[in-house]
């Protein structure tokens, strides 16, 4: 029968016999293929010729297609790392050492404490003056003070408390300022004298001087008395 009408088309027979020919099916292939190419190519076959199913399917990451497109990968586009947030917990929650700050407290307890030595002359009026050793910072910035024998007892323990008051230092510096201003990192150069002479006031008897701290760098000034240990020395 299949040969029969094949013969039929070659021959060019009637229109409606020969547009039979274009339902014929190939056992061959098991799909429609007439001599036009019409059947086949309206047929939407997936992988084939160029049909819709394939041209407008959208394959994750192959073609642009908008699931892979839009897809944020966790670590590639848009994901923040928890450590971007992370604060290490000793800046947030302890005190943080800072250079150049004081503890509290203690200038008002350093303003109260005396720092002026009578004496009949300046050299008796020395022997009542000592040093006073005072850490300013948390990196270990020093104070050499000149003050008042007597005041030694108050300032000692006010120095205890504001040594504990300091954070963990992370920084370090070895410098010591005296009551002039002069700094040195050698604490032997650290020398006591007493100036500004003046009557004392009320019943005191003799002159009153002032304690002051200097640094000495020169043979003179090492006879006078220097820093001799201890809180006040």
């Amino acid at each position: 029968m299949r040969l029969f009408v094949f013969s039929a088309c070659v021959l060019g027979l009637t229109s409606a016999f020969a547009s039979g020919c274009s339902a014929v099916i190939d056992p061959d292939t098991n799909r429609l293929n007439d001599d036009t190419g019409v059947a086949r190519d309206a047929s939407v076959v997936p992988g084939n010729d160029g049909g819709g199913l394939v041209d407008a399917w959208i394959a994750p990451g192959t073609d642009g297609g908008a699931p892979s497109d839009a897809w944020t990968a966790p670590g590639v586009d848009a994901w923040v790392p928890p450590n971007d947030a992370w604060v290490p917990p000793l800046r947030d929650t302890g005190p943080v050492c800072v250079p150049g700050v004081e503890c509290a407290g203690w200038s008002s307890t350093l303003g109260a404490a005396p720092r002026d030595a009578a004496g009949a002359t300046p050299a008796l009026a020395l022997m009542n003056c000592v040093i006073q050793i005072h850490r300013s910072d948390c990196c270990g910035a020093r104070d050499a003070l000149g003050i008042n024998h007597g005041a030694r007892a108050t300032l000692c323990a006010a120095e205890t408390s504001c040594d504990a008051m300091y954070p963990p230092a992370t920084c370090s510096d070895d410098n010591i300022t005296t009551d002039t201003g002069e700094t040195t990192r050698n604490a032997n150069n650290v020398r006591l004298r007493v100036v500004n002479p003046r009557p004392c006031p009320g019943s005191i008897a003799g002159t009153c001087y002032t304690c002051e701290t200097f640094v000495c760098t020169s043979d003179p000034c090492r006879s006078a008395p220097g820093i001799a240990g201890g809180c006040g020395g």
